[in-house]
């Protein structure tokens, strides 16, 4: 990853979710964006040390919930969640 791209990850945490060192951070990535959640993840170390990964499996539609087991990982640990985009993001994707 080149540094700006680095720099991007870290200013996209920093404007839109403002994470403060006392919060625990949860970033959830589905099997094809694990690249991108990784990088969040690398990002989100700069802002707070309690940093998680948590990878789900690919969705099958539009729209579909994430796995319990990452809903339950979300209430257990109460974290500032992250969810990054699937690939079923917009209205129509082969």
């Amino acid at each position: 990853m080149t540094d700006a791209l680095a720099q991007a990850y870290r200013q996209a945490l920093k404007h839109n979710l403002d994470i403060k060192p006392s919060e625990s951070v949860l970033i959830v990535s589905d099997e094809i964006k694990k690249e991108i959640g990784l990088a969040f993840k690398k990002a989100a170390v700069h802002f707070s040390k309690k940093v998680e990964f948590l990878e789900i499996p690919d969705h099958k539609f539009n729209g579909q919930e994430p796995p319990d087991f990452a809903a339950q990982k979300c209430k257990m640990r109460m974290s500032f969640s992250c969810r990054l985009p699937s690939r079923y993001l917009g209205p129509k994707h082969e």
